[in-house]
């Protein structure tokens, strides 16, 4: 209030101020910045306008917040980054392992390694601190475990013939396979001091035996059809 022809010595800039300092962020402001002068209406108010909204912030994997760090370090009482906004929770590596080993559990061949990872964005209120989400991506648009062939280790079948491929999840845990591989028997003649003869693999499939040799023995003949 003030008389006709004045100038008021009130100014938005220190409300302005204390609002940004909490999260604000000014949209509008159409307050005279020298001040409004006063008419000579007592029946008619001069009404003015101060628009702000709420000021948001966007977290990615690549720029992740620091929880409980001011996210403006020019205003240290400022909002501060809440939980939620670090890498671990934009972020995530599903991992799949496939080791191959025999009875013993000593590696017979060398590991497979497959990951799949995912990302997503967080957008923070800065007045309220609430985080909101995009949906999870996954990089490459690849959320498949590819299916993964078995190797063939000569002498030795194994009980899996192949991992099937699997569709992951960020919500999908790590995941360690393990194939065992058996030693092939051997084609034992029912003749008196024939040799075995071990069991070929089968080059198509770690984990069936190929067809065996029928060792040619001397005064006999196989008759037996399997």
């Amino acid at each position: 209030t003030g008389k006709g022809g004045s100038t008021s010595a009130y100014r938005t800039k220190t409300s302005i101020d204390q609002l940004t300092k909490q999260g604000y962020e000014l949209v509008s402001d159409n307050y005279p910045a020298n001040g409004v002068v006063f008419d000579h209406d007592d029946n008619k108010d001069q009404n003015y306008r101060v628009v702000l909204k709420h000021k948001t912030t966007t977290v990615t994997p690549e720029n992740p917040g620091k929880p409980g760090e001011p996210i403006d370090p020019t205003n240290p009482t400022g909002p501060k980054y809440p939980e939620g906004t670090d890498k671990q929770a934009l972020h995530r590596d599903i991992n799949q392992t496939v080791n191959y080993v025999d009875e013993q559990g000593k590696t017979v061949a060398t590991s497979v390694k497959d990951q799949v990872s995912f990302d997503r964005t967080g957008t923070i209120d800065q007045v309220t601190g609430k985080v909101s989400y995009t949906p999870w991506q996954a990089k490459n648009k690849d959320n498949v475990f590819d299916a993964k062939q078995s190797p063939v280790i000569n002498g030795h079948y194994a009980d899996k013939a192949n991992i099937p491929a699997q569709t992951v999840t960020p919500d999908t845990a790590d995941q360690v396979e393990t194939v065992t591989y058996h030693k092939l028997g051997s084609l034992v003649p029912d003749v008196p001091g024939s040799k075995p003869v071990p069991y070929p693999n089968d080059p198509k499939d770690p984990s069936k035996a190929g067809k065996p040799i029928i060792p040619d023995i001397p005064g006999y003949t196989p008759v037996d059809s399997n």
